[in-house]
């Protein structure tokens, strides 16, 4: 965690006296309605998410000091429903969907917001956020924060936000999962880079998961070139597990200096001879990423490519240099389909490596067909033919089901625009269907019929 820049203290000082001196409040302190608070939100909190926004974007570890300095009176509780959410958000759950951690963040914005003057209007827009973070919650952490609480009234506000419902292990994953939804777009991710072996051991699924969102979003993620070379400079860390997944993102996604580069690349290098088993760790993590969200493309290959000494034989070097064929020459070129050849007989059919190569061709199918046009529908022909090679040189039951469900995707959203079954474009889909995925084994001939089957009218 880094402290806030002074540039957005400066920011926050000012939307706090704007705020002070503001018309709105003082009508909304001599009314004390609900609907001049309404207008302070309405006025105030787009300057305040601005900031939020900034920071979260380009400077993550300074969200949390930056959420503290909005626990001030002088900012009215506004913008604080949204901080208490990102803080029951953050929390790192285990497998019964309970929080790994005491949230002591998340207990500091409740305080905060129980002591508000502005509490009644707060407190209405948060009551969901406190049920999901007490239900995350252990019984102890909830009793603990109510016996904190002196008056009895917010006491027994705090009890009723202990849902029964959400005792239940289902419901929980299931509410938190709903909850998550509401928030999918914003950027409020950060995390603790450890300085030890003990917080390594704390921090890492944490750490771990805000970098794969980051990278995944294609954040501006230069403010955390520091953090990381501080992390794999670190010898506590140099022959754990949990080095080689942080190296993994940091020689992938980061781009550095030409200093820092040959710093990484030195680091990278060594790890590759020193540390056990290094390579089956690392595709382990190229293989998570490949099956993520992650775009885990030629620029990323192509970045590690920059940091590898060839004259290290491994699979390591013999991987980069066939992506780096896939992505220059294409998947369909004769020259890929050999070296693809070539690398997966040299390897187990089962091994972490090959995975990797499959996913590779796969994620190419995936992003050919998912941007596709309906009115391309050629296209999804001509890749057909490429099918059956990968197919044989795979032998992967798993890789053919998984074409076989993007190609089905893909013909149903094609029937869905081609309703004219006496049409051209109908007809062509309807033949090539019927000619090649009974021969992939995408579908059995009954199976082709009943998708081109006329469905008779229901009459009412």
């Amino acid at each position: 965690m880094k402290s806030l820049d002074k540039k957005y203290q400066t920011q926050l000082e000012r939307i706090a006296a704007e705020i002070q001196n503001s018309d709105t409040l003082e009508s909304f302190l001599n009314d004390e309605s609900e609907e001049l608070f309404k207008e302070l939100q309405i006025r105030f909190e787009p300057a305040i998410a601005a900031v939020y926004s900034e920071v979260a974007n380009e400077q993550p570890l300074q969200i949390i000091p930056l959420e503290k300095a909005l626990l001030k009176d002088d900012f009215e509780g506004l913008f604080i429903p949204k901080v208490l959410a990102y803080s029951v958000l953050r929390g790192e759950v285990n497998a019964r969907c309970k929080f790994v951690r005491q949230q002591d963040h998340m207990r500091d914005i409740i305080q905060y917001m129980l002591s508000s003057p502005n509490f009644e209007y707060i407190r209405k827009r948060s009551g969901q956020t406190i049920q999901m973070g007490f239900a995350l919650s252990s019984d102890i952490y909830i009793t603990n924060l109510i016996e904190s609480v002196e008056n009895k009234k917010l006491q027994q506000y705090l009890i009723a936000q202990k849902q029964e419902r959400l005792r239940d292990q289902d419901e929980r994953i299931a509410s938190l999962k709903k909850y998550r939804n509401q928030f999918k777009h914003d950027v409020y991710f950060t995390a603790d880079f450890p300085n030890n072996l003990n917080e390594l051991k704390v921090y890492y699924n944490s750490l771990r998961d805000f970098l794969h969102v980051r990278f995944a979003r294609r954040l501006d993620n230069s403010s955390l070139k520091d953090s990381l070379l501080a992390f794999l400079h670190n010898p506590e860390f140099t022959n754990e597990l949990e080095f080689v997944t942080i190296l993994g993102y940091t020689v992938n996604f980061i781009q550095y200096d030409k200093k820092e580069a040959e710093e990484v690349a030195g680091i990278f290098n060594h790890a590759r001879k020193s540390f056990p088993d290094f390579n089956k760790h690392y595709f382990e993590f190229v293989n998570y990423c490949l099956h993520s969200e992650i775009d885990l493309d030629a620029e990323a290959d192509n970045r590690v490519m920059s940091f590898i000494d060839q004259s290290i034989k491994d699979d390591i070097s013999s991987y980069y240099n066939l992506v780096n064929t896939i992505h220059t020459k294409g998947y369909i070129h004769e020259d890929t389909v050999d070296a693809v050849k070539n690398f997966y007989e040299h390897h187990a059919g089962q091994s972490i490596v090959n995975e990797c190569v499959r996913m590779v061709i796969y994620n190419y199918f995936e992003k050919l067909l998912t941007h596709l046009e309906p009115s391309d529908y050629q296209t999804f022909f001509d890749l057909s033919k490429v099918y059956q090679t990968y197919f044989d040189i795979f032998s992967n039951e798993h890789f053919t089901q998984a074409v076989k469900h993007l190609s089905l995707d893909f013909t149903n959203k094609l029937l869905k625009v081609f309703t004219d079954k006496r049409g051209k474009d109908y007809q062509e889909v309807k033949r090539f269907v019927s000619a090649t995925f009974v021969d992939f084994g995408f579908l059995k001939e009954k199976e082709v019929v009943e998708m081109f089957k006329t469905r008779k009218k229901v009459v009412s």
